[in-house]
């Protein structure tokens, strides 16, 4: 175990639950007899800058909040010495989940977790461990970011897509692979590493951590009825099965096309995009 741990807190995340969650941390360290220093956000971007500032060897950083508070403390930790490890208490919790870390086995994770060196997705070099996604994606998760942060989870996308959809026009893209080239009008599009999003919505539900691919799902321009009746199948991941559903694995992607691209839970950039994946950027506690 490394001897110098830093909590890194995002107040805000889930409503505030974060907070509770500190204490808890806090509580099992002292149990534990561990030191450790603790860190608050205070603006955008600030807990990237500690991560950054503490990622040293022999530290270990801890994410404290949800899928966007673990991205920006990931990209302050990516190719340095340090351990990463996460406390999921967001209104979204993905890529935690999908890599084994829960509320029930996150503060023992701290102690007991084994060390893994991850692959790491890349748009337009911005990194990610869960998915990235534009068109109507990237509408609901700006209203989801406008809505009363007690809605969560599966109930706070739900919502937000279906006042989403009301306004929301399919747009043109043009999608290059290793081995074609896709000119489609589409609902959306998302690039996996991880396989869900949103509180358990499986949109890559194949996506590997290791498999040194990306998934790609692409929703085909459709009626807004008709993809409302696809919707609840994403839960399942079943909806990739429907002839209105694209789904690819590949080691690289470049899309051309007018919009912005949110992953894990923010924007990350605009279109056209190239995503990638590389090895051995971050070394993350897992259960063990």
């Amino acid at each position: 175990m490394p001897p110098s741990i830093i909590l890194l807190v995002n107040p805000i995340a889930g409503g505030g639950l974060s907070k509770n969650w500190l204490v808890k941390t806090m509580h099992f360290l002292d149990k534990n007899q561990r030191t450790y220093r603790v860190f608050q956000s205070t603006s955008p971007g600030h807990l990237e800058s500690l991560a950054r500032e503490h990622a040293e060897k022999d530290t270990l950083i801890v994410a404290l909040g949800g899928d966007g508070t673990m991205n920006e403390v990931m990209r302050g930790v990516l190719r340095s010495p340090s351990l990463m490890a996460m406390v999921p208490c967001g209104s979204g919790n993905d890529v935690a989940t999908t890599l084994g870390i829960t509320p029930q086995n996150a503060l023992s994770t701290l102690l007991t977790g084994v060390p893994k060196k991850l692959e790491v997705a890349l748009v337009n070099e911005q990194p990610f461990l869960g998915v990235a996604s534009c068109g109507l994606d990237t509408e609901v998760n700006r209203t989801a970011n406008r809505m009363p942060r007690l809605i969560k989870g599966p109930l706070l996308y739900t919502l937000a897509l279906l006042i989403t959809l009301v306004r929301f026009k399919a747009m043109d893209i043009i999608v290059h692979t290793p081995y074609a080239t896709l000119k489609e009008k589409v609902m959306l599009l998302a690039v996996g590493q991880g396989t869900s999003y949103g509180g358990g919505m499986k949109i890559t539900s194949q996506a590997l951590r290791d498999d040194e691919l990306l998934d790609l799902c692409m929703v085909k321009k459709i009626s807004k009825w008709k993809l409302l009746t696809i919707f609840p199948k994403v839960f399942s991941g079943r909806h990739i099965d429907h002839p209105s559903i694209a789904y690819y694995q590949l080691p690289y992607i470049n899309i051309e096309g007018v919009g912005e691209v949110f992953a894990d839970g923010d924007y990350k950039t605009n279109l056209p995009a190239h995503y990638s994946i590389k090895k051995d950027l971050l070394t993350l506690l897992t259960p063990a």
